[in-house]
């Protein structure tokens, strides 16, 4: 028998990516990360801006650095306070 996740591809877009190698399915990511699934395909499709929150959220879930899951070339840097927003909610 052929196993379902040896036959797929391996997905290139880094959420995607990150999500198969934990065997995780976009409604597990989602559910995990606190965001609707329609939401995570829309960032994963490039059709949506993710927030901060959402950002670090889809990081956290996946157990990964915003680094390794979103890069935007923006000189833009997290402080304390956007991860704090987050953590408080």
């Amino acid at each position: 028998m052929i196993d379902m996740m040896e036959s797929r591809q391996v997905p290139t877009n880094a959420i995607s990516r990150l999500a198969y190698e934990l065997g995780m399915s976009d409604g597990e990511l989602a559910r995990k990360a606190g965001i609707t699934r329609s939401r995570l395909n829309r960032i994963k499709n490039g059709r949506l801006r993710p927030s901060i929150r959402d950002a670090l959220l889809i990081s956290r879930a996946l157990d990964s650095s915003l680094d390794a899951v979103f890069s935007c070339g923006s000189s833009r840097t997290l402080d304390r306070h956007d991860v704090a927003a987050v953590d408080a909610q």
